[in-house]
C-alpha cells in the first residue's frame, strides 16, 4: 500500500504480487505481470479487496495462455476528473507510481488497463523498466484490438455452438456492458458484421464517443438499455441501473466493464444463451453456485480468463519481441487461444462441468503442478 499526495489530493495505491505468503500460498510462478489500474472506489477496503481477486484472476490467465508470468495487479484510488489526461497532475501522479514499481526490482511488471491508458504507460517508462504495453517494432503498444479479437472469435464460436453452426454473427442480438477500450470495439465490430446490439455504460460520454464511431447505417441496430436516454444527458448512470443490461432479450451477454455482474440473481433469470465478453472477474464474488445455475439452464459462459487473454498475449509479444515485434505471429497466437478456448469448452461438457468450475477445479491445479 502506498499513499500519495499529489496537489493536496491524496491518493492510495495497492499492489499485489504472488509471494510463498501470497493469496493462496503455492509460491510465486515467474515475474508478476499485470495492469494498473485508476478508478474510484467506494473504501480503501474495496480497492484492496479488488486488486488481490484481479492479481488472482491474472495469475491463472498467464496460466491458461501459456504467459510465462505470475499474477500481479496495481490499483490506483482517483477520479478521472481529478487526473485529466495530458495534465502536469496526471504525470506526477504516474511518476510517483512508477517509481514505486521499479523500488520492487522486477517483481512486478505494470501495464494498462481500465482508467490508464497507453500514453500513462509510455510516461512511467520514463521511470521503470518494468513495464510493457509500449510501442514497439511498428505496434502502438495497446492491447485492447487483440482482447477484443480474441474474444469476438471465442464470442461466435460459442454463439454457434450453442444457438447452431449456421448461426451468423448478422442474426445476432447482443447486450454489451461498457464500451470502453475493448468493450467499444466489440460492440462496434458485432455492429459492422450486422448483429443487433443493446449497449450501457456508466459514463455518457464513452456513450458518446461508441456512437461517433458508428456509420449512420448501422444506428438503426443500436438500441439503449435506458431508451429515453438522450446524448445531451451527462448524469452517470448507478450501477443498478446498469445491472439491467443482464436482463435485456438477447442470445449473447457480453460484460466488458469492471466485473462482478454474474451474481445468483442474475443466473437464474438472464434471458441470453452465451455469456462471453472481456470483463475480468465476472462472476460476483466468484460464485460457485451462479456457475452452477447458468450451467444447469444449458447458458454456456466462456470464462473471462480466457475470453479475455488476447492483450496478455500482445503485451508479452511486445515485452519479448521488442522491435522484432510480428503482427503476423501474433495473430497466429491468437488463433492458438481460440483452439484452446475450445478445448476448453469440449473437456468441461466432457466432465459434465461448468466451464469455470473445471477451469478451477482441474485445468489449474494441473497447469500450477507442471510450472511449479
Amino acid at each position: 500500500h502506498w499513499p500519495i499526495e499529489v496537489e493536496g489530493i491524496a491518493v492510495d495505491v495497492f499492489v499485489a504480487t504472488a509471494s510463498p505468503t501470497g493469496f493462496d500460498s503455492i509460491g510465486p510462478l515467474g515475474p508478476a505481470l499485470g495492469g494498473m489500474r485508476m478508478r474510484s472506489y467506494l473504501s480503501p477496503d474495496e480497492a484492496l479487496q479488488d486488486c488481490l481477486n484481479l492479481a488472482r484472476g491474472m495469475r491463472y490467465k498467464h496460466l491458461v495462455a501459456g504467459t510465462p508470468y505470475d499474477g500481479g495487479k496495481l490499483v490506483i484510488i482517483a477520479r478521472q476528473q481529478d487526473f485529466p489526461r495530458g495534465s502536469n497532475r496526471r504525470q506526477q501522479l504516474f511518476q510517483i507510481v512508477a517509481e514505486h514499481v521499479e523500488s520492487l526490482n522486477g517483481t512486478y511488471i505494470t501495464a494498462e488497463d481500465l482508467g490508464t491508458w497507453v500514453d500513462d504507460i509510455v510516461w512511467v517508462n520514463r521511470f521503470t523498466r518494468h513495464v510493457c504495453g509500449v510501442p514497439v517494432g511498428g505496434w502502438d503498444g495497446d492491447p485492447s484490438p487483440y482482447t477484443e479479437s480474441l474474444c469476438y472469435k471465442l464470442l461466435v464460436m460459442a454463439a454457434r455452438r450453442r444457438l447452431g453452426s449456421s448461426t451468423k454473427v448478422a442474426d445476432l442480438r447482443v447486450a454489451v456492458e461498457g464500451l470502453g477500450k475493448t468493450g467499444g470495439r466489440l460492440a462496434a465490430r458485432l455492429l459492422r458484421y450486422g448483429a443487433s446490439v443493446t449497449v450501457a455504460d456508466k459514463h455518457p460520454p464513452a456513450i458518446r464517443r461508441f456512437l461517433g464511431k458508428i456509420p449512420m447505417e448501422a444506428r438503426g441496430r443500436i438500441a439503449f438499455l435506458n431508451p429515453d436516454w438522450d446524448e445531451r444527458d451527462d448524469r452517470p448512470f448507478e450501477d443498478d441501473e446498469l445491472a439491467g443490461i443482464a436482463f435485456v432479450p438477447a442470445d449473447v451477454y457480453a460484460p466488458c466493464a469492471a466485473g462482478g455482474t454474474l451474481t445468483d440473481i442474475v443466473a437464474e433469470n438472464i434471458p441470453a444463451d452465451v455469456v462471453c465478453g472481456p470483463a475480468n472477474n465476472q462472476f460476483a464474488n466468484g460464485s460457485a453456485r451462479a456457475a452452477q445455475i447458468l450451467f444447469d439452464r444449458n447458458k454456456l459462459v466462456v470464462p473471462d480468463i480466457v475470453a479475455n487473454a488476447g492483450g496478455i498475449i500482445a503485451v508479452h509479444h511486445g515485452l519479448v519481441h521488442g522491435a522484432d515485434f510480428s503482427r503476423k505471429v501474433l495473430r497466429e497466437d491468437i488463433e492458438r487461444a481460440v483452439t484452446r478456448g475450445r478445448q476448453i469448452l469440449n473437456d468441461a461438457n466432457r466432465r459434465g462441468l461448468p466451464p469455470e468450475l473445471y477451469l478451477h477445479r482441474e485445468l489449474i491445479p494441473t497447469l500450477i503442478a507442471e510450472r511449479s
